[in-house]
């Protein structure tokens, strides 16, 4: 029997003793990684909390989708256990993180298939020469405002992915950096899939972890439970194997 078997064992008569569920909150509008109100959540995080804590820690658990602010806030005042985010210092300050990176977000320019651009790209020296594209982005994305404006970078601002994905399409951009996820799931759904490529280049990461409110009842035994169990199955290769077989089922 594993350790994290073990440890869960001993560990679930003190949390049948004050609660019987693990409550997650998610962010209800970010497709594809959580999206739809209330228990409708669903998404690739949802996915991967209901695969590590009810299938493999045996734990009963809830779902909650909100909108992003009432995520934190609720997490805070401890309405909701846990929640998977960036374990920010502000975060840290009413929340326990894991040690173990839960997901990471890899930022990867979006380019034309084959054009001139999907050649110069994987080539430049530095990526301030990003000045010399036309870069197309979101309108409220503070990742990018941040990156680019550390290059002095200009780009264009549109309302959503899709904008960008079609202006690229039709040569009118000539690149967008966005989560992996994000722009499969998106070229997917235009028929793009085949005239736009994913370039193997990562411009930035963002580092998801497992945040548990210090207001929770199982704060702070849980997160080392939780820690020893994602330890052994990373050293397994289990936990890349079932990270790759989620994100299958969402682009």
């Amino acid at each position: 029997m594993s350790r994290w078997i073990i440890a869960i064992a001993f560990s679930m008569v003190a949390l049948s003793s004050t609660a019987d569920t693990l409550s997650i909150a998610y962010n209800q509008d970010w497709q594809p990684y959580s999206s739809g109100e209330g228990n409708k959540v669903d998404g690739i995080l949802v996915k991967l909390m209901n695969a590590l804590l009810a299938e493999h820690m045996h734990l009963k658990i809830s779902h909650y989708g909100l909108p992003w602010n009432r995520v934190q806030s609720s997490v805070k005042q401890g309405q909701f256990d846990v929640f998977i985010t960036v374990p920010t210092p502000a975060r840290l300050e009413y929340s326990g993180s894991s040690s173990n990176t839960v997901y990471t977000i890899e930022m990867r320019p979006v380019v034309l298939r084959n054009s001139e651009t999907s050649h110069r790209i994987p080539n430049l020296n530095q990526l301030t020469q990003l000045r010399d594209f036309r870069v197309c982005d979101i309108i409220g994305n503070g990742w990018a405002k941040n990156f680019y404006e550390s290059l002095q970078v200009e780009f264009t601002k549109v309302p959503t992915v899709d904008n960008c994905l079609m202006m690229i399409s039709h040569a009118r951009a000539d690149l967008l950096v966005q989560p992996v996820e994000v722009t499969s799931m998106h070229a997917k759904a235009l028929g793009l899939t085949d005239s736009l490529e994913i370039l193997p280049l990562t411009y930035g990461k963002m580092e998801f972890t497992l945040l548990l409110s210090k207001e929770s009842h199982v704060y702070p035994a849980f997160i080392n439970q939780f820690d020893t169990m994602i330890s052994e199955l990373k050293t397994s290769g289990e936990y890349d194997r079932l990270i790759e077989q989620i994100k299958m089922q969402h682009y």
